[in-house]
Order: C-alpha cells, then sequence, then structure tokens
C-alpha cells in the first residue's frame, strides 16, 4: 500500500482539494493511504471546509480508510470550545480567530463567542478520533516530532510526552537522532521556495502553505524505508 502524507493545511481548502485530485491520479488505482498530520484549522480562511473534506477522504475503492493524527491547533481548538475563556483566548491568539469565522462568518470574536461556538456532531467526532501517532514497517507519522532519546511508544505513555509529539521544536529538529524508522512531520514551516535538507532520519513536510508556500505531499512504496518522494501542490 502507499502512503501519502500531508500536512499543516491551516484552512487551505484550495490547495486541499488540489492535492488531493493529484494523490488520487499519482495512485493510479493503487493500493494507497492517506496520512493527514495534523493543523487542518487556523490563520487560513476555510477550516470548516478542511474538515468537512479530511472527514470525506480520497472517497476511492482503493484508498483504505484515511488516517487523520491530532495538531497543535487541533489540541487548542478542542481546549477552547465549551472551555475557559483564558483557554479560547489562547486559541484566537493562534489563528483561531480564522477558524471561529469560517464557522460563523461576521461574528464578533471574542473569548466568551469562541468558548460557547457550537461545531456540527460531525466536526466533535472527527476531532476526538485524531490520534498522535501511525507508524509503518517503514516509517513513524507524528505532528511535530518525537523527543529524541527515547522511542514513540514511550512519549505516549505520560502527558508531557504526548504533549512533546505535537509542539516539539528546535530539541527534535537541531539533533541527528535515529528513531528505528524514518520520521514524517510537519509544524515547522520550511522555506518558502527551495525545500530546506532534512538530516537522514526525519522528513519535514511543512512547507509552509498557509503563508502562500506549496502544499507538500509525501509518499511513501509499500517496503522503501528513507525520505519519502515529495510532491508540490500550489505556492510560487
Amino acid at each position: 500500500m502507499i502512503h501519502y502524507a500531508i500536512t499543516d493545511v491551516h484552512g487551505r481548502l484550495d490547495l486541499l482539494e488540489e492535492a488531493y485530485d493529484v494523490i488520487v491520479g499519482h495512485a493510479a488505482g493503487r493500493p494507497a493511504r492517506i496520512v493527514f498530520l495534523g493543523d487542518a484549522i487556523d490563520r487560513g480562511p476555510d477550516s470548516k471546509g478542511v474538515i468537512d473534506r479530511l472527514i470525506a477522504g480520497a472517497g476511492r475503492p482503493n484508498f483504505g480508510e484515511q488516517v487523520n493524527l491530532l495538531g497543535n491547533h487541533e489540541a487548542l481548538m478542542i481546549k477552547a470550545l465549551g472551555g475557559e475563556e483564558r483557554e479560547a483566548r489562547s486559541w484566537l491568539s493562534n489563528g483561531g480567530i480564522q477558524t471561529l469565522l469560517s464557522y460563523q462568518p461576521g461574528i464578533e470574536a471574542t473569548a466568551r463567542s469562541a468558548a460557547s461556538l457550537k461545531i456540527p456532531a460531525r466536526h466533535w467526532d472527527w476531532l476526538a478520533s485524531l490520534i498522535y501517532i501511525y507508524e509503518t514497517d517503514t516509517h513513524i507519522f507524528v505532528h511535530a516530532g518525537i523527543p529524541p532519546g527515547v522511542t514513540a511508544a514511550t512519549a505516549m505513555q505520560t502527558v508531557e510526552g504526548r504533549r512533546q509529539l505535537i509542539w516539539i521544536r528546535n530539541t527534535f529538529l537541531d539533533v541527528t537522532y535515529d528513531f528505528g524508522k524514518h520520521v514524517v512531520h510537519g509544524h515547522s514551516p520550511v522555506g518558502l521556495v527551495d525545500f530546506t535538507p532534512d538530516p537522514p532520519f526525519r522528513t519535514n513536510l511543512d512547507s509552509g502553505a498557509v503563508y502562500g508556500g506549496p502544499m507538500t505531499i509525501g509518499v511513501c512504496p509499500p517496503g522503501v524505508a528513507g525520505p519519502p518522494q515529495r510532491i508540490r501542490v500550489g505556492g510560487g
């Protein structure tokens, strides 16, 4: 089965639609699965539409059930909705205003309106279904990265370890560490024109789509270890 990874859509439904078209065409009827690495929402114009599209998936019989991972922005949204206004303020200050407006255009973006936002039940179900890590025989898929010196399974055993899976940056990006499988991640936008070289143990697919860069699709053919092939969609 071919695995296709996409990440950090951040409300760019236009690029996500294009990415699905490219993926379906590239698979050409072969068994395939899409792994979404998190951060569907915030900053961009249509977070609501992006979640609807991710729920729909590829919609082709050769594609297995789509895997959707938790990003730090989904975690912020989950805490904000129906929570304390302090949590809602944190979400709004991290791009949640655009998500709020995608659900209720014209609403005044305040902590109170964010905390009381009503979203469709299917969106709550999708948020509740998000997982931290997905593994194949050759790759580990995660939103932000893995704390060096521990396994992904070990990180999952503590609250702080799970937090780092969706938030970690420099302590993961700045070291060379072999996790046993190639790590495919997003979360940390790289150069908008040329790909920033990655060390041999990981590949960052966040190419800054919400900031005008392309959306990057990672292609992991069955049984092939190491860095995924990369396909650009949109951008300058």
